[in-house]
């Protein structure tokens, strides 16, 4: 869906699209993609609620270094979610650490405070050479 793929999309929206997608996931393999699917619906549903910048930083650690099969779900509808949840966690990290700032490009602004975030989480799991992946993934 469209609006997954937008980083720019409205909350309430995307969350009313997550709300209302699950009961129309049908196929030979539907439980399967509804599993996948409500992992990251569950997850863009606390990223939605996050406070403080340790909220963001262990959800993006559950979700994003993990060995959970949904986080490669071969599914579009789960894919979609996962991209929409990401989104969210940007956006949520931006509000929680730089309340009141006036950023020209909020978007850009977001994506740097996370590409920073991921990379600490990478080097706290002693992960020095995914750090730089994701910092050099990021760059601007």
């Amino acid at each position: 869906m469209a609006i997954f793929e937008d980083p720019e999309a409205e909350d309430d929206a995307v969350w009313a699209c997550l709300e209302g997608i699950g009961s129309h996931i049908r196929g030979p393999r539907e439980n399967d993609a509804r599993a996948a699917f409500n992992w990251w619906k569950n997850a863009y549903g606390a990223a939605r609620v996050a406070s403080t910048r340790a909220e963001i930083k262990e959800l993006a650690r559950e979700h994003m270094f993990t060995d959970h099969p949904f986080i490669k779900s071969p599914f579009n509808v789960a894919q979609g979610a996962m991209k929409a949840t990401i989104h969210r966690l940007w956006k949520r990290l931006y509000d929680v650490t730089r309340s009141g700032a006036t950023d020209k490009n909020r978007l850009k602004a977001s994506v740097i405070l996370f590409r920073d975030l991921m990379a600490e989480i990478a080097e706290e799991i002693d992960k020095g050479a995914m750090a730089k992946l994701i910092a050099d993934a990021f760059a601007t």
